[in-house]
């Protein structure tokens, strides 16, 4: 009986760490995450039992003088230890830690909210009846959202959100289920008045009405997200003929060059000057004679495509490609990911005063049945992250930024992952890819 008290006295803060456990579910974890896990709930169950049967807490809990400052104290407690939670647990951003916070705290409201609901209405009493209806009502709802809410809105180990969605949502749902839990349990703590029972009904409406906002929200986001894709992917073949036009421009000033040098070399002149003349035309020849072989035809074409920019704004390039290993991944998709790859490095790259340091380093290799894609860069100024990706720092952001989601679009469709690092001056995109069984 004693055991059983001590326990029962922790079940909220209970509720509220499996409801983290199952918001982080789908989400990315940091290494050791089941040792953390369990050393945090030790302790945060081990603190919970201690307080609540202290007497000061007892007197708090029990007097309903205080039942407005026990419900802000609850709020507060499961509001830290959800963030702790997921800041020690997940690789997440404050902002994301407060969505999962937000998400958690939903959830267990839902259970705390059923279980005084069916506490009320189912007849009988004792330990074992309390057992069960706690069991009840925390392994149906939790399922429930689950498989309802929790796997659809975080399906690719991250959480998508609009933040003023989230805020003006939460604040809204919560401050009014919060005022009316305090109303109701300041009115009757026996919990049997229609007022009372009302209330937890209203509560548990109210929660599934937020997790149902993020899960329209998540459906909504990722439509938006095709959309702008497929709107880019068209502002993308624009430029490929604008840049068909340029090349074509510079394809002639090399012409013009050309004619003007050998109409020099036909006049009487120097050996040096002859000599100068023959190496500047052997020069302007090499960019029709490289013969990039890479083994995969795409990633030729691009390479190709930019060769005659590259070339005019000093950019060197040094390409190591196994090119074989890119055969899984269609040709389309294996356009953008090197298309948008290399534009972003060239686009840096010309930002460099100093043309020898315009280098673009491209690794195509295969490890441990991972495809490893990279490209490294110099760069200059400094960039600010946003979900993982830099944030673009071109003034026009119409169609700008998106290269880098197309890439993680097509990555994640293929089981990869993305890593993107930007560091004294270097920025270097990785792309990981599992090879496929043959």
């Amino acid at each position: 009986m004693a055991l059983f008290d001590l326990l029962w006295s922790s079940r909220f803060v209970t509720e509220m760490l499996l409801a983290c456990f199952l918001v982080a579910l789908p989400h990315k974890k940091r290494e050791g995450f089941g040792l953390r896990a369990a050393l945090l709930c030790v302790a945060v169950v081990g603190i919970a039992v201690l307080v609540m049967n202290s007497g000061a807490a007892q007197a708090i809990w029990t007097d309903p003088v205080y039942t407005t400052v026990s419900c802000l104290i609850y709020m507060v407690v499961f509001f830290a230890v959800a963030l702790v939670f997921f800041l020690l647990l997940c690789p997440v951003t404050v902002r994301e830690a407060l969505y999962c916070t937000a998400l958690s705290m939903t959830v267990q409201h839902i259970s705390s909210a059923l279980l005084l609901l069916l506490t009320a209405l189912v007849p009988g009493e004792g330990n074992l009846m309390d057992a069960t209806l706690w069991l009840v009502t925390i392994v149906v709802p939790y399922v429930a959202v689950y498989s309802w809410c929790i796997l659809p809105i975080g399906e690719k180990g991250a959480y998508q959100f609009n933040v003023i969605n989230l805020t003006s949502a939460t604040l809204l749902i919560f401050l009014v289920s919060a005022f009316f839990s305090t109303i109701a349990k300041g009115l009757d703590l026996s919990g049997r008045e229609p007022l009372f029972l009302i209330c937890q009904v209203y509560e548990i409406l109210c929660c599934c009405f937020l997790l149902w906002l993020q899960v329209s929200q998540k459906e909504a986001l990722s439509l938006q997200h095709e959309l702008d894709i497929q709107d880019y992917l068209r502002h993308l073949r624009h430029e490929q003929s604008q840049q068909a036009h340029r090349e074509m421009e510079l394809t002639n000033h090399l012409m013009h060059e050309l004619k003007h040098q050998v109409a020099d070399m036909l006049k009487e002149q120097s050996e040096d000057d002859r000599d100068r003349l023959l190496d500047e035309i052997a020069d302007n020849l090499t960019v029709y004679d490289e013969n990039i072989d890479t083994r995969n035809e795409t990633l030729n074409t691009v390479l190709q495509e930019r060769s005659l920019f590259c070339r005019a704004n000093h950019i060197s390039w040094m390409c190591v490609a196994d090119g074989a290993s890119l055969d899984f991944i269609q040709t389309g998709d294996l356009y953008l990911i090197f298309r948008n790859a290399l534009d972003n490095a060239i686009d840096a790259v010309c930002q460099l005063p100093d043309p020898q340091r315009r280098v673009i380093d491209v690794k195509v290799y295969t490890r441990n049945a991972l495809l490893m894609i990279q490209i490294e860069n110099r760069f200059q100024g400094r960039l600010q992250f946003e979900n993982g990706l830099p944030v673009t720092t071109k003034g026009d952001r119409s169609y700008h930024g998106y290269g880098l989601k197309t890439i993680r679009s097509i990555t994640e469709r293929y089981g990869g992952c993305i890593t993107v690092r930007a560091k004294n001056g270097l920025f270097s995109l990785q792309v990981m890819i599992p090879v496929p069984k043959p």
